[in-house]
């Protein structure tokens, strides 16, 4: 019984909360990556064209990530799920 109980909590927080905190450590990366991108670039260690193609596909990620992080909806506070009834009794009930 215990083995399916850790095969669940195993999968951490796939909720909004989980979502939230795997897109915000995903934007902390790419703008890390940013970062390092700019200074190789500022020390002539990549190219005008290297930094320019790499800052454009980290700029894409940021901005695919960022749209994610504002989309993320809790559906027991947003009000508008598929089936609602069921939805609605799970965020009331905990069940």
């Amino acid at each position: 019984m215990q083995k399916s109980v850790d095969s669940v909590v195993s999968q951490g927080d796939t909720g909004v909360n989980g979502q939230r905190d795997d897109l915000t450590r995903s934007l902390v990366k790419q703008e890390g990556a940013l970062d390092t991108v700019n200074k190789q670039y500022q020390a002539g260690i990549i190219s005008q064209k290297e930094w320019s193609d790499q800052t454009k596909v980290i700029h894409d990620q940021i901005d695919a990530t960022s749209a994610s992080l504002a989309n993320l909806r809790d559906p027991c506070r947003s009000g508008s799920f598929a089936n609602a009834s069921r939805t609605k009794r799970i965020c009331l009930n905990g069940l």
